[in-house]
């Protein structure tokens, strides 16, 4: 098969692996002229908020975590912050916002969006 100069087809799929919203091409750049897709955004995220709910490490407490997420217009996530204790600068708040960072959605026009989810620790 060619390889087509290494973009996708008008209306393809992103890259195998990626988590992008399901029915969305992967093709659009960063001035996509469609809205932040806060369905998909908070869909996407419920997933990798579950699997940061087992981030616990070794002697820390069980609990909750403040994550602010920031998405740039082009779908990927530019920053994930856990916010105060006990998880800020530990290794499970490393952990989590490692977990969120894998999250994509489609392209948005505007400036970059943040949002927050809370994570339990179990």
């Amino acid at each position: 098969m060619a390889d087509g100069g290494g973009q996708a087809p008008p209306g393809g799929e992103g890259e195998a692996g990626a988590k992008v919203a399901e029915g969305v091409a992967d093709d659009a750049g960063p001035g996509a002229d469609l809205p932040f897709d806060k369905e998909a955004a908070s869909s996407l995220l419920g997933g990798a908020i579950a699997k940061a709910a087992a981030c616990r490490g070794d002697g820390e407490p069980r609990g909750s975590a403040r994550v602010a997420i920031t998405f740039a217009p082009s779908g990927r996530i530019t920053q994930a912050t856990v916010a105060g204790p006990p998880y800020a600068g530990t290794a499970t708040g490393g952990c989590i916002a490692r977990t969120v960072r894998d999250v994509k959605i489609r392209p948005f026009a505007g400036a970059p969006i943040t949002v927050s989810k809370t994570v339990t620790i179990r």
